[in-house]
C-alpha cells in the first residue's frame, strides 16, 4: 500500500472507527482525487467498508480489532503526530464565527461523535495540550451556548480543571491565548448559570480579564469577558461594578462584529440592569436591539433562548401579558417542553416555565399558572441538591421568581397562607443573594414585598393578616423608602 493509504487507514483508527463519513476524510486530506483512489484500496482489502446506502454521502466503519490492530502497528510516536495532525486541520476549519460554528458542525451528524473520539484519543497519545484546548474551547461554546447541552459542556470543563497545570500562558501564541481566556470565560458562565456558584464563576471570569492585556487583537472576546463578569456582578446586585464593567465592555467592542460572539451581550447586560432598576420601558427597548442583531445575522433560535425570557419577563412585569404568553410559549416552550431531560439545561426550562405561569396567571389561566410555577420549583430544587443545597440556603436567582410566581398562583387561588410562605421562601432566597447591602437596589424584591403585602392582607385571621401584612410592608419601607413607587401603591394597604 502507498504511504497515503497508510496514513489513511491510520487517521481512521484515531477516529469514530464505527461511523466516520467522507466528508470529514475530505477536509482531512486535501487530495480528493488521491483520498478516493486511497478509500477505493483500503474497501478492497475489506479493512473498512461503507455502510450508508447513500453514494453521495458516505459513512465507513472499520471494525474495532483492525483499529486496535494498526493503532498497535503505528505505535506511540505515529499516533501522536497523526493526532496532533488532524487536531491542528480541525483547528484551522472549524469557524472563528460562532454562527457559522454550529452549522460546520451539525452538517455532518458523525462529525461530534468524530472530534469527541479525537479528543479521547488526543489525551491517550499526549497530542499537544495547546492543540487539545483550542478544539475543547470552540467544543465547549458549542456545547453550551451552541446547542444548549451544559452535561456535555461539563465534560469539557472537567477536562480544564484537571490538566490547568500542563497549560503554560507564556508558552502560549495570540490564538492559544485567547482560547484559554474564552475558555476560563465559558467556564465562569457555567458555574453561574448551571450551578449559582457565584464565587467560583468569577473567579474564572476575572483569571480570564487577567489574561486580556497578555495578547492583541481579539476585542470581541476582550468584550465578551467584560460584559460577562458585569452580568453575574448584577445578578448578585452590585449594580456599581456591573455599570463599571460594562462601560469597559463598550470602550472595548469593536464598531463591525467579526466572529459574532456575544454580539448582543452588552445590550443584553444593559436590559438586565434596567430591569433591576425598574425601567421596564427601556429594558424592553434594550434587550430589542440585542434580538434584532442576533436576527440579523440568523442565529439559531436555541442561541436566542435567554433574550426570549429576558423579553418575557419584562413584558410581564409591565402586565403584557399577552404578548409575554406568546413570546415565551411560542419561541421558548414550545422548543423544550418535548425534549428529553438530558438534552435540555434544566436552569432554561425552569426560567421558561416561570415567565410561562406569570403570563399565564395575568391571562387568568391560573390553575396552569400554579402548575407551571409548581413544575420550575421542583426542577430547581433538584439542581439545589445536586449542589448539595437545600433551599433555605439556596442562592439560586432562578428559584426565588419561581417562589414568587407560585405565590401569586396560590394567591389568585384563595390560598392566602400557602401564598404568603412562598413568598417568605423568596424573600429568605433573595436575602442569601444579595445581604442588606444591595438588597434595596432589586425591583425584583420590591414586587416581591408589595405582593407579599397585598396577599397577607387577605388572610382570615384579622390579627394575622395585621402582622404578616406589617412584616412585608415594613421591609418594602426598610430598603426602598416610602417614595418608591411600590411602596406609594401599597400605602394604607395594611390599614384596617
Amino acid at each position: 500500500m502507498a504511504h497515503n493509504t497508510k496514513e489513511v487507514l491510520f487517521k481512521i483508527a484515531l477516529l469514530n472507527n464505527q461511523k466516520v463519513s467522507r466528508t470529514l476524510l475530505e477536509k482531512l486530506f486535501d487530495d480528493n482525487e488521491k483520498l478516493s483512489k486511497n478509500i477505493q484500496e483500503i474497501v478492497r482489502f475489506g479493512l473498512i467498508e461503507q455502510i450508508s446506502e447513500d453514494r453521495n454521502n458516505q459513512i465507513f466503519r472499520m471494525h474495532d480489532a483492525i483499529k486496535n490492530e494498526l493503532l498497535e502497528l503505528a505505535g506511540d510516536n505515529l499516533n501522536k503526530k497523526n493526532t496532533d495532525s488532524i487536531l491542528f486541520k480541525i483547528n484551522s476549519l472549524i469557524p472563528q464565527v460562532v454562527t457559522d460554528r454550529v452549522t460546520f458542525i451539525k452538517n455532518d451528524p458523525y462529525l461530534e461523535s468524530n472530534l469527541e473520539i479525537l479528543l479521547k484519543s488526543a489525551d491517550k497519545y499526549n497530542a499537544n495540550i495547546y492543540q487539545i484546548m483550542q478544539l475543547r474551547e470552540k467544543l465547549l461554546w458549542y456545547y453550551w451556548i451552541g446547542i444548549r447541552q451544559p452535561f456535555n459542556a461539563k465534560k469539557m470543563i472537567d477536562w480544564q480543571e484537571n490538566n490547568k497545570d500542563k497549560i503554560h500562558l507564556w508558552l502560549c501564541n495570540d490564538q492559544e491565548k485567547a482560547a484559554y481566556t474564552a475558555y476560563l470565560t465559558y467556564a465562569g458562565q457555567y458555574y453561574y448559570v448551571a450551578n449559582q456558584y457565584y464565587d467560583k464563576a468569577l473567579k474564572y471570569l476575572n483569571i480570564a480579564r487577567g489574561t486580556l492585556n497578555k495578547f492583541k487583537g481579539h476585542e470581541e472576546l476582550k468584550t465578551y469577558v467584560y460584559a460577562t463578569i458585569a452580568y453575574v456582578q448584577m445578578s448578585l446586585g452590585d449594580v456599581e461594578s456591573a455599570e463599571k464593567n460594562l462601560h469597559k465592555a463598550e470602550e472595548i467592542r469593536p464598531s463591525v462584529s467579526i466572529t459574532l460572539l456575544g454580539t448582543g451581550l452588552i445590550e443584553y447586560s444593559k436590559s438586565t440592569l434596567l430591569l433591576i432598576k425598574g425601567q421596564y420601558k427601556d429594558a424592553l427597548d434594550t434587550i430589542l436591539i440585542d434580538i434584532n442583531k442576533s436576527n440579523h445575522h440568523k442565529f439559531d433560535k436555541k442561541v436566542l433562548f435567554p433574550e426570549y425570557i429576558a423579553q418575557a419577563q419584562i413584558l410581564n412585569y409591565m402586565t403584557n401579558y399577552s404578548d409575554a404568553y406568546e413570546i415565551i410559549n411560542t419561541n421558548v416552550y414550545q422548543h423544550l417542553k418535548n425534549k428529553k431531560k438530558e438534552e435540555i439545561s434544566p436552569i432554561l426550562l425552569a426560567r421558561t416555565l416561570t415567565e410561562l405561569s406569570r403570563s399565564e396567571l395575568g391571562l387568568n389561566k391560573t390553575v396552569e399558572a400554579f402548575d407551571h410555577a409548581e413544575e420550575a420549583i421542583n426542577i430547581l430544587i433538584e439542581e439545589e441538591a445536586r449542589s448539595n443545597r437545600d433551599v433555605d440556603n439556596s442562592r439560586d436567582v432562578y428559584i426565588a421568581p419561581a417562589f414568587v410566581a407560585k405565590g401569586d398562583a396560590l394567591a389568585s387561588l384563595g390560598k392566602i397562607e400557602e401564598s404568603v410562605n412562598n413568598y417568605k421562601v423568596a424573600k429568605n432566597i433573595y436575602w442569601n443573594i444579595y445581604g442588606t447591602k444591595n438588597i434595596g437596589k432589586m425591583d425584583n424584591v420590591s414586587y416581591l414585598f408589595a405582593r407579599g403585602a397585598k396577599a397577607a392582607r387577605k388572610l382570615p385571621n384579622k390579627i394575622e393578616a395585621q402582622v404578616e401584612c406589617d412584616y412585608f410592608y415594613k421591609l418594602l419601607i426598610k430598603f426602598f423608602g416610602k417614595n418608591h413607587p411600590r411602596s406609594i401603591e401599597i400605602n394604607g394597604v395594611c390599614n384596617y
